[in-house]
């Protein structure tokens, strides 16, 4: 199972919020969209540094959007359904992304 948590947001990163995962090896930023649907801005990884998405790059679904932002609220992001959400959106994404590094750090 992933580990995953709320991160501080750093001045120095535009996002609306940040997941870190695999005790801080892993640092997701987010933006939610006008329709409400998240996309990741950047991720980065140890070992291998910051990853802007290529295009390509899939919003994640109303559905799952809404799920993350709930359990996000409810300080519960170490759940089996967070870490579904998050490693779907991964695996959907891993072209548009360093999918080496996906796999080092056992996200996909």
């Amino acid at each position: 199972m992933l580990k995953i948590r709320l991160s501080k947001q750093l001045d120095t990163r535009n996002c609306q919020f940040c997941l870190a995962l695999q005790n801080d090896a892993v640092f997701m930023d987010f933006y939610i969209k006008e329709n409400g649907c998240l996309i990741l801005l950047r991720i980065s990884f140890d070992g291998y540094g910051c990853c802007y998405p290529s295009s390509g790059l899939k919003e994640l679904d109303s559905k799952s959007s809404k799920t993350l932002l709930n359990l996000i609220q409810k300080d519960n992001l170490n759940s089996t359904q967070t870490c579904k959400i998050i490693s779907n959106y991964l695996k959907d994404n891993k072209k548009s992304l360093w999918e080496e590094a996906l796999q080092e750090h056992q996200l996909i």
